[in-house]
Order: structure tokens, then sequence, then C-alpha cells
């Protein structure tokens, strides 16, 4: 869901992770923050970005790094389709 400029993007599982971010008037995307299991300090940090595709599936490429230990790093991307 995007409202005013503030993106909420809601798993397809039960388990998975709420995200938010930005969207600029430009279509500029930005999700950053934090994750890990519901109730338990973060495990990882997140960030990816891209650009709002209005007429389809949006691609936000970023990363997600491990904050428990170890300090690994998996660059990966996400994508969802703007409700309309």
């Amino acid at each position: 869901m995007i409202d005013r400029g503030v993106l909420i993007a809601t798993p397809s599982r039960p388990q998975g992770q709420v995200m938010t971010g930005t969207v600029a008037p430009s279509g500029a995307v930005l999700i950053a923050g934090e994750g890990g299991t519901p109730g338990q300090p973060p495990e990882w940090t997140y960030e990816f970005a891209g650009k709002l595709n209005p007429k389809g599936p949006t691609v936000l490429r970023g990363q997600l790094a491990n904050i428990m230990g170890g300090g690994a790093k998996r660059s990966c991307s996400i994508s969802f389709e703007a409700l309309r």
C-alpha cells in the first residue's frame, strides 16, 4: 500500500516481514529497516531501492545483512505490485 509517499509492504505469508519505506514524487522507492522473528531482537538489516512501476511489478534491488554475528551479507531483490 502506498499512501502519501509512505509504502507499507505486507508479506505474502503469515511469518513474513512487514517492511516500510518511502516513494518520492519522481517514483524513486527506498525500503530500509531491521527484521527478525517477532518478539525477538532484530536479526538483520535490509535496504532495497528502485523505481516504482505503476503499470506492473516493481522490482527493488538491495541487500540483507546479518547483525547477530558473522556480518554475512546477501544481495537480493524484492518485487511487489502497487494496489490499484
